[in-house]
């Protein structure tokens, strides 16, 4: 029963007392107060601390009511630490100082300096405890200790006798803020370890929980609360802004108020069906109260004349655990996508103002054809060499009918299109990428329209204007025929656009020119059309941006010896057609084998999880090894500092990938594998027979080495004298560091 009648009471007292959240007011902005921590209140000023490891060492700063920064107090002792707490006895600051592994107290004055310090080793018996805030209560310091675990609690410190005389327990494993009130001790619960993030009363005299309640933020939701202040009239916290993830913001209460309104709206953008002009679609904004007093809406507003709402009688008055369903509609006027905005306008102190985007389609009656574009010029284009150049455009249904294609035509050979195959559909407001090519055999100009038929019953036959100059000259050495601007990766935010690799390719495209292939920093290796004219295009590309843990390239700007990680092979699928075989590094440590028709994969090594084994550095595809007629793959990796990387040379089988031998090449951690080459027989078995170079520099072990072809086994080596070699060149087998060529 004495659990029971516990239960009941906090039940009660959470019921009996109220508070209302007043306001929320800014802090001035910066490292210091975007790790604000401490805080207490004297002087009508409001002195906080901060955890922040560059500017919060040694130094308070104080803000008045509003927010504004009025004081500074720097310490005289520049060895302090930041700190995750603070506290004034009346007389002099109590700091809590952030060590590297304990926290302590240490006495200052008024005027900054340190008269006395009280560790957490003196008082606990061990260094390893974490403070989260500080409090007087007239006779002593209280404390929040939230680590270790099994000491979370509350404490308090006989200053004098430098020793620990009193104890609360709390809800939970992460104390943070403390601050006292008259008879009433106040601490806040950080979410870190899972707590529920409320701020508990704490009577005194029984040690008895009179009541406790929830941060501004919506439980289940971090706000990682940090330091409490009463300054006589209000209730005040520190934490961050609700909705945030960073900074601090400072929530005054009334801890006698009548309670809180707390609006939730759970849609923050709602996007309407398509609708037809002349037509009209809704949508229902509901509007909650979860806070602890009624919530008023003063207003509502809606940004232009597409969207617009239910009249509504304002305002509106929703008490605690009610809402009320707001009507929004949506009229187009055109073929257009609407934005608008509509802003709710209430007394929630923390969220007074809350907006809800808003978006819609308008369509236009049955099937209707749209371009983006009805005429192009390709302007001049090279004839010598079989240049061709291309436009892309898109088709488009602005209709609330299904839009069928049905047929595309040129007058003219030299120019032709691609298209999905006929017939093709066009849902309502969905589009088409097409693609016209300007092909052109001789000198002159050429004008054609592309006809493009549909069941659009105004225009049944869609016209695209095209001209074009085919031009023939003697081009001077240098000339420029066509230039590419490598694309954004859409894997990732973080571009760097350099071509690290380039190779010609055997033709794919049956034009008779060779393609060109490119591997860049942003994770690309692409296919490139080689009888471009003007602008070249991709004829295929392959992504080595899988995720964030898992992205590499074949080398970055400054690596040298770049090239080394791209080779083109004769052919490894039997397809008559050449491939290409990269190495990459970074989180995608991976040797891939590549159809260079297509792009596909027709074989990859590497590891899809562990991604600090060591970036592939070189490829070599140049011979056969092991007698099926079929170039193999030689390539090189380098190691990682705990010496559990790759750190070896391997051989694969040029169809599968299937691993012929690897060879550990020796050297401290991490040794880099510089590049690999294939040589002819040196051995003696009329087999092939590889080279290695490894290395790095002011280490031992800066080599040159030969392997056998069969088993990769050293048949001799040649180490540098100063530098870790860079190159390898076969034929007259020469190798170069950076004080040149051996």
């Amino acid at each position: 029963m004495k659990k029971l009648f516990i239960i009941s009471l906090f039940v009660f007292s959470s019921v009996s007392y109220s508070q209302t959240l007043l306001e929320t007011i800014d802090l001035p902005t910066g490292a210091f107060w975007n790790s604000a921590y401490g805080m207490v209140n004297q002087d009508s000023k409001y002195w906080i601390s901060s955890s922040s490891s560059s500017t919060g060492k040694g130094i308070i700063y104080a803000v008045n009511s509003n927010g504004i920064l009025v004081d500074t107090l720097d310490f005289d002792s520049p060895w302090l630490r930041a700190s995750q707490g603070l506290d004034f006895d009346g007389t002099d600051f109590w700091y809590v100082e952030r060590k590297i592994s304990r926290c302590d107290l240490y006495k200052v004055t008024s005027s900054g300096i340190v008269i006395d310090s009280i560790p957490t080793a003196e008082l606990f018996g061990t260094a390893n405890f974490y403070l989260g805030g500080a409090a007087w209560d007239g006779s002593g310091i209280w404390i929040s200790v939230y680590y270790p675990d099994a000491s979370a609690a509350l404490y308090k410190i006989n200053v004098a006798a430098r020793s620990i005389v009193d104890t609360i327990p709390v809800f939970g494993l992460q104390p943070q803020g403390i601050t006292v009130k008259g008879d009433t001790l106040f601490y806040v619960m950080n979410g870190f370890q899972g707590d529920d993030e409320r701020i508990y009363a704490v009577d005194l005299t029984t040690k008895d929980t009179l009541f406790s309640f929830h941060v501004p933020e919506t439980p289940g939701v971090r706000q990682n609360p940090r330091g409490l202040a009463w300054d006589g009239t209000y209730f005040w916290l520190l934490a961050e802004p609700v909705g945030a993830s960073s900074g601090r913001q400072l929530f005054k209460y009334d801890l006698a108020g009548s309670g809180t309104p707390q609006i939730f709206v759970p849609q923050s953008f709602i996007t309407f069906p398509n609708t037809t002009v002349g037509s009209t679609t809704n949508a229902i904004v509901q509007i909650y109260n979860n806070g602890s007093a009624t919530l008023t809406v003063d207003s509502i507003t809606v940004g232009g004349n597409i969207f617009y709402i239910d009249p509504v009688s304002f305002p509106l008055n929703i008490v605690p655990g009610s809402s009320e369903n707001i009507t929004v509609n949506f009229t187009p006027l055109d073929y257009v996508y609407y934005t608008g905005l509509l802003t709710i306008y209430n007394d929630d102190p923390v969220n007074p103002v809350v907006d809800v985007d808003l978006a819609g389609q308008g369509l236009l009656d049955g099937p209707v054809i749209g371009l983006t574009s009805n005429y192009h010029n390709f302007e001049n284009v090279w004839v010598g060499e079989e240049g061709r150049t291309y436009w892309q455009f898109k088709l488009f249904n602005q209709g609330d009918e299904l839009l069928l294609v049905s047929d595309m035509q040129f007058n003219l050979p030299e120019y032709s299109y691609d298209s999905p195959a006929f017939p093709f559909q066009v849902f309502p407001a969905d589009t088409v990428s097409l693609t016209i090519y300007f092909y052109p055999t001789q000198s002159g100009t050429y004008n054609d329209t592309l006809r493009i038929s549909s069941n659009d019953p105004v225009n049944s036959i869609a016209k695209v204007a095209v001209t074009g100059v085919g031009m023939f000259d003697q081009f001077n050495y240098g000339y420029t025929f066509w230039n590419y601007q490598v694309p954004d990766n859409p894997n990732t935010s973080s571009d760097e656009f350099r071509v690290e690799g380039l190779k010609p390719i055997n033709d794919i495209t049956g034009d008779g020119v060779n393609e060109v292939i490119i591997s860049t920093d942003n994770y690309w290796t692409m296919c490139l059309d080689g009888a471009a004219s003007g602008s070249s295009f991709p004829i295929w590309t392959f992504n080595t941006y899988i995720n964030n843990s898992n992205a590499g390239s074949i080398g970055q700007s400054w690596d040298y010896g770049v090239q080394d990680a791209i080779q083109i092979a004769n052919d490894l699928n039997n397809d008559g057609k050449n491939d290409v075989v990269i190495g990459t590094g970074g989180g995608n440590e991976h040797v891939y084998a590549i159809d260079g028709t297509n792009g596909e994969i027709i074989w990859q090594y590497g590891d899809e999880i562990n991604y600090s084994l060591g970036d592939f550095e070189a490829v070599d595809v140049q011979r056969d090894f092991n007698g099926d007629q079929v170039e193999d793959v030689l390539a090189i990796a380098d190691g990682n500092d705990q010496g559990s990387g790759y750190k070896r040379a391997f051989l694969f089988d040029g169809t599968d990938g299937s691993l012929e031998w690897e060879h550990y090449y020796p050297g401290p951690n991490p040794a880099f594998g510089k590049t690999i080459i294939s040589i002819d027989d040196i051995n003696g078995d009329n087999l092939p027979d590889a080279v290695i170079a490894y290395g790095n520099n002011g280490t031992a072990n800066q080599s040159v080495r030969a392997l056998d072809g069969t088993n990769g086994t050293t048949l001799w080596t040649r180490d540098m004298v100063d530098w870790e070699p860079k190159e390898l060149f076969s034929g007259r087998f020469i190798w170069c560091n950076t004080n040149g060529f051996n």
